[in-house]
């Protein structure tokens, strides 16, 4: 019985033991398994959430990706106004509450403030004798108060050492740029009279305003003179030229009815005891637009009769806000359409301070802030990888194309300062004497404004930035070899702290390699690493890659929009800039995922989330339907990731590459 029962033991153990071991096993071809396999999960997170949400707000299943990808990721879009905007709150309250105690006293210096820049009419007729030039006026207003309409003025600072600051000696430039058109000259919110009958009334309401008569100037002429003027505006804003530099010397050329002299006379006029510009100083004008359009309208224009027309857009820009009377401009909900106006005004005048709230909220922890310096890290890396691993790129043309990228400068955050409450509160005591009353604290924004350029780094990463998209929320400045990001960039729905890498690599991830891109594109290439000009990449085997047509239309597409046709360059490197960073990201995280989900998105792995992210930034661009759908049916992860038949609409590969042989 003991003998027995001793056996039995010891099989039972024996046999505790072969569970044990094989349970061991188990485990460990279990953890084998998702190391070399890995496994899915979903994110649950509020940015996922977030994000997943943002997506199927345009999303329609009605129709079938490989058709039409860009329809399937923004045709079912409902109505959307964008996001509440933590705002600057003296600017931001003095503009929506003018009360009748302050407006009087608002539309006198509104008055005066226009006569001291030479804009007399409507109180006056603007004579031709003695009136102000109109590049005067525009220059003074872009350069003194941030608030010119046609083009913005910017110092930009050449890197040292770099051969475009030592062609000119200097290592400040003038950047001329498109700046954007204001809020209130939006087609779908402002209030345009249809015929003459109505536009005089409109006209006479002004008047009414700023009780004056409008000597000199009938509404027809006046309507002439804004439609020319805005008209102006939007052909600068869509340009989509490259940009251009040259000395100062030379801008007579681009204005020939302005001499060079003259431009240099008035520029250090304007910047006295800042900057003594001299001929050799360098331009870059933000595409030829800018300087064409203020040259046709000096040309189509007696002098005296622009500066009247100036004045007539910038009292339709401002007098609202003065006076109070947001249906002056707004066609209907004025209230609401005011908001977004006004924060327009903090946002111009003080720069990213005018969402310090948001940014500290986000960006206060260092990890934060370190985990965007690795994001843009990552692009560089994953760029200069691309370019070394290209087996068509010659070797010389390969090193400066690495030295370029490695030197450029993607800053997606402000200096860690910001983050300091201290520096913050000094910072913030400068505006003490706010009286919250709308024009004259306007004034004063933009007196600090200007002071605050002698303080380069402040202004530059501080005042200067702005914090939301424009028409172009980044942009990259080839003699700088900079890359200038508005901040709102780094913020959902392209970026968020706490999504996929799918998330954040298809949507920031794809606009800034955009950006690293154009360090090599057909200009970039006319500068080498140190700023040098002249043509470094061997053109035979680039210029086969860089012409590489994209198309437009595909044949039988029902949307003829696309008959315009999509360049190489940036969107094409950019995908695979982008695409391999985003899959080097998944490769070395810790957490062995094959694929990450968004909830209730579950039906779509993480290659379709970059993609559908990638488009959906696209959604209210300009040309976004070709933007979108011509790079990527030539794209081979994305015919992959969607499993597009041969011939389908949306699968032409192969197609273009950059990179790839």
């Amino acid at each position: 019985m003991a003998r027995t029962w001793l056996w039995r033991t010891g099989e039972f153990v024996l046999l505790s033991v072969l569970v044990l071991v094989s349970a061991l096993v188990l485990v460990y071809l279990l953890l084998v398994s998702e190391i070399l396999h890995g496994r899915v999960n979903v994110c649950r997170t509020e940015d996922c959430l977030a994000h997943a949400s943002e997506l199927l707000s345009t999303l329609n299943t009605l129709v079938h990706p490989c058709h039409d990808f860009h329809a399937f990721v923004c045709s079912g879009r409902t109505n959307h106004h964008g996001v509440d905007r933590p705002l600057l709150e003296r600017m931001y309250l003095g503009c929506l509450d003018s009360h009748p105690r302050n407006t009087q006293k608002g539309l006198a210096q509104f008055r005066e403030f226009r006569r001291e820049r030479g804009m007399l009419w409507p109180e006056s007729e603007q004579a031709e004798q003695g009136s102000a030039h109109p590049l005067a006026l525009m220059l003074d207003l872009a350069i003194n108060w941030n608030l010119n309409f046609l083009f913005d003025v910017r110092l930009l600072s050449l890197p040292r050492g770099s051969s475009s600051e030592a062609m000119t000696s200097n290592a400040t430039a003038l950047l001329l740029t498109r700046g954007k058109l204001g809020y209130v000259w939006r087609k779908d919110v402002r209030l345009v009279p249809a015929d003459p009958a109505q536009y005089e009334n409109y006209v006479r309401e002004y008047y009414n305003v700023l009780s004056v008569s409008g000597t000199g100037m009938t509404p027809k002429a006046l309507r002439q003179l804004e439609e020319a003027i805005v008209t102006a505006k939007t052909d600068i804003v869509s340009d989509q030229s490259d940009q251009a530099w040259f000395p100062i010397r030379k801008l007579g050329s681009e204005t020939t009815t302005v001499e060079s002299g003259q431009w240099l006379e008035l520029l250090n006029k304007y910047f006295q005891g800042e900057v003594t510009w001299t001929a050799d100083h360098l331009v870059v004008a933000d595409g030829p637009a800018v300087l064409t359009n203020v040259e046709n309208l000096l040309r189509t224009f007696q002098h005296h009769v622009l500066v009247a027309g100036l004045a007539w857009v910038f009292i339709q820009s401002h007098l609202w806000a003065v006076s109070g009377r947001p249906d002056l401009v707004f066609r209907e909900s004025p209230v609401k359409w005011r908001k977004y106006a006004c924060f327009e005004y903090a946002e111009t005048m003080f720069g990213l301070f005018s969402v310090v709230e948001r940014l500290t909220r986000t960006f206060e922890p260092q990890e934060a802030r370190q985990q965007a310096k690795g994001f843009a890290h990552r692009l560089k890396s994953t760029a200069m990888e691309k370019l070394r691993t290209a087996s068509w790129i010659d070797a010389a043309s390969r090193e400066v194309a690495l030295r370029k990228v490695g030197a450029l400068a993607l800053r997606l955050l402000p200096p860690k300062e910001l983050f300091d409450r201290d520096w913050r509160r000094v910072l913030g005591n400068r505006y003490s004497t706010a009286e919250r009353e709308f024009f004259p604290d306007l004034l004063e924004a933009s007196r600090t404004y200007r002071a605050m350029r002698s303080e380069r780094l402040l202004f530059a990463e501080v005042y200067g930035r702005r914090p939301f998209s424009s028409e172009q929320p980044a942009k990259y400045i080839y003699v700088a070899n900079d890359v200038d990001v508005a901040l709102g960039l780094v913020a959902p729905p392209l970026y968020y702290l706490n999504a996929t890498y799918a998330v954040n690599y298809g949507g920031l991830g794809t606009f800034l390699a955009e950006q690293l891109a154009r360090s090599f594109d057909e200009l970039g290439r006319q500068l080498d690493d140190a700023g040098a000009a002249g043509h470094w990449w061997d053109q035979g085997a680039y210029d086969v890659k860089a012409e590489c047509s994209l198309g437009g239309l595909r044949e039988g597409s029902p949307n003829h929009s696309e008959h315009r046709s999509v360049k190489v360059f940036p969107v094409v490197p950019a995908l695979e800039i982008s695409y391999a960073a985003f899959k080097g990201a998944v490769a070395n995280d810790t957490r062995h995922l094959s694929d990450f989900k968004l909830p209730y998105l579950e039906t779509y792995k993480d290659d379709e989330i970059f993609f559908i992210t990638y488009c959906h930034a696209l959604c209210d661009a300009s040309s976004g339907k070709e933007r979108c759908n011509a790079p990527l049916r030539q794209f081979r992860p994305f015919v992959e990731a969607f499993d597009c038949p041969p011939n389908s609409a949306m699968n032409s590969v192969p197609g273009c590459t950059f990179f790839g042989p």
